[in-house]
């Protein structure tokens, strides 16, 4: 699973941004990049403790985490994993480790690539799963939706077998 993750973190291609500090902007040779405002940071601890933080800024998410709570990093490059949030660790023997959404859409980019904007909803969560939804109350159709498209195929298919078994 760890490697599968390594693997997401380092097959994308991205522009990376260079890190801040606390202030308005962030700058690089070619442009200045705008603090996002009015960013919300859940946390879930996965043993039934939610942090949730209003109005945090960054210029991507490792940024906007780190405002909050100390964040432990393995650098790949350019390219930050996560290994603990608020002082709770990955853990390899239990197959538990940290992946965030923005938006409620599962991200696939490291924490530090991902750009921020105004407004944005961060969900990190301490799990084993690489996708699923971030609102365990919200119901995920994703496995019905499957079931459907399979069975019309496989509908489709015998009706195909049908008629060409019904012309001999």
């Amino acid at each position: 699973m760890k490697l599968l993750r390594i693997i997401q973190i380092v097959a994308l291609t991205i522009t990376l941004m260079p890190t801040g500090i606390a202030g308005l902007s962030v700058t690089d040779r070619n442009h200045t990049i705008a603090l996002a405002r009015n960013v919300t940071l859940q946390v879930d601890f996965g043993n039934g403790t939610i942090n949730t933080y209003e109005d945090v800024r960054g210029a991507n998410v490792l940024e906007a985490t780190e405002s909050v709570l100390p964040v432990g990093v393995d650098w790949f490059g350019n390219l930050a994993f996560v290994k603990s949030i608020g002082g709770v660790s990955e853990s390899d023997d239990a197959g538990l480790w940290w992946q965030y959404w923005v938006n409620s859409e599962l991200s696939v980019v490291s924490a530090n690539a991902y750009q921020i904007q105004d407004n944005d909803t961060i969900v990190w969560r301490y799990t084993t799963s690489q996708v699923g939804n971030p609102n365990p109350t919200a119901p995920d159709n994703s496995l019905l939706l499957g079931t459907i498209v399979l069975g019309v195929l496989g509908i489709g298919f015998l009706i195909v077998l049908y008629s060409l078994n019904g012309r001999n």
